[in-house]
């Protein structure tokens, strides 16, 4: 038992950090199956179409603030300065993201519900539009807080967020629809409202005060490192992603309903990495600065071995059991489509694969070679997504997904040989 103890203590903010994790995968997962059966498979897919625009706004602010953030906060002699600055471009980032898209959506037609009826302005669109801006910029400003609570190794604190800008979203939804006032447009001003309250506990517990000193200096610094990630994001929007908004538009929201729902299932795997997400980059840029480039390599591919072995465990059961899954939680109507669960348990392998690899790259500052694996990817997929998908419907999304996922490892796998190869010496 003292050795037991020991260990937990330890270990302490790792548990603290997959608990964290297993809480937002875990109530991400419920809000997809409760949006799911309450609002209809149609209207999930408008919301996940929407939910999307979110996630691109995500993808960039992760390439530009994250990264940067764990990579070069370890160089810093005043930590907390440079965070104060990174909070300054943060707001500047949120504001921006929220008009750009306001922007660009009444430039289209003032619509973000469906692609389909993307030259309406009805209220109810510009009322989604301008929520769908208001969500992603306080979504960003919330993931920022909750990334500097873990490198402040406060993850006491980001838990404590996380049950209040999660654990509200359940909880929401639930009085929504006993009130039958639940739509998509509820559930977008739910989580506006959790991840505010989320954002304001952060602000106030971590005392990130946006200081606008030096910021010039800071933000050269910051696009040096992430230029390449950012472009990174840009075109990741043109690979996978551009599937799936394929499928949107031939196949309609019901299809990229089937899809989301699916993924939802596999979110339990994001459970994994990221934890890893949050441990690995910190603890490898120490390890290169500390021991070299050989001894970072061991690092990644150590943690590479131990993690493989709970995530594959978990994909075995989903994959053998993926129609019981889907009857169980959504219901026996949604059967039909585990064929599309089998499909990205094995897309999922390939993704594990990468992000360790990803790792590596962005510690030792090659983020030109995630930037040109995209490049390829991008053109593969403008060049195929119409076709796979009008061909081969759905089961073409899924191939499309796993080839820009096989091409990616790949090229990886190929550009860092000279470091592999360190494994066997």
């Amino acid at each position: 038992m003292n050795r037991i103890k020991n260990i937990l203590v330890q270990h302490k903010n790792k548990l603290v950090t997959l608990s964290d994790q297993g809480l937002v995968s875990g109530i991400n997962f419920l809000v997809g199956i409760l949006l799911a059966r309450w609002i209809g498979l149609e209207n999930y897919g408008i919301y996940a179409l929407i939910w999307m625009v979110v996630l691109f706004v995500s993808s960039v602010h992760q390439s530009a603030f994250i990264s940067s953030l764990f990579a070069l906060l370890p160089r810093k002699e005043n930590p907390n300065q440079f965070i104060n600055q990174l909070m300054g471009l943060q707001v500047i980032f949120s504001c921006l993201a929220c008009g750009s898209i306001i922007f660009l959506g009444i430039t289209l037609g003032g619509t973000i519900e469906s692609i389909a009826d993307i030259s309406e302005t009805s209220p109810a669109n510009l009322t989604n539009l301008f929520l769908t801006a208001a969500i992603a910029s306080v979504f960003v400003l919330n993931d920022f807080l909750r990334r500097v609570g873990f490198a402040k190794q406060q993850s006491k604190l980001v838990l404590s967020m996380d049950l209040i800008g999660y654990g509200l979203q359940p909880l929401l939804l639930f009085t929504l629809n006993t009130n039958d006032l639940l739509d998509v447009q509820g559930t977008l001003a739910a989580l506006f409202f959790s991840y505010s309250i989320s954002s304001l506990i952060g602000i106030i517990r971590l005392q990130c005060i946006p200081t606008f000193k030096d910021i010039a200096a800071v933000t050269l610094e910051v696009w040096s490192y992430s230029r390449f990630l950012i472009g990174t994001s840009l075109l990741q929007w043109l690979s996978g992603n551009f599937y799936l908004l394929t499928a949107a538009g031939v196949l309609g929201p019901v299809a990229l309903g089937a899809i989301r729902i699916a993924q939802n299932v596999m979110g339990i795997m994001h459970l994994l990495l990221l934890t890893l997400e949050n441990l690995v980059p910190l603890k490898a840029a120490e390890t290169l600065h500390k021991k070299g480039r050989s001894a970072t390599v061991k690092y990644v591919f150590r943690i590479f071995l131990q993690a493989a072995v709970p995530f594959v465990g978990l994909l075995v059961p989903i994959a053998f059991f993926r129609a019981e899954l889907l009857a169980l939680i959504y219901g026996n109507s949604y059967v039909d489509y585990a064929f599309v669960l089998l499909g990205f348990c094995g897309i999922y392998i390939l993704i594990f694969i990468g992000t360790q690899l990803r790792f590596l790259i962005r510690t030792f500052e090659r983020n030109n070679l995630i930037f040109w694996s995209y490049v390829a990817t991008s053109i593969l997929g403008l060049s195929t997504a119409n076709y796979f998908v009008t061909q081969f419907q759905i089961y073409g999304v899924l191939a499309g997904i796993a080839l820009t996922q096989i091409i990616m490892v790949g090229f990886y796998l190929f550009s860092l040989k000279s470091e592999l190869k360190w494994l066997i010496k």
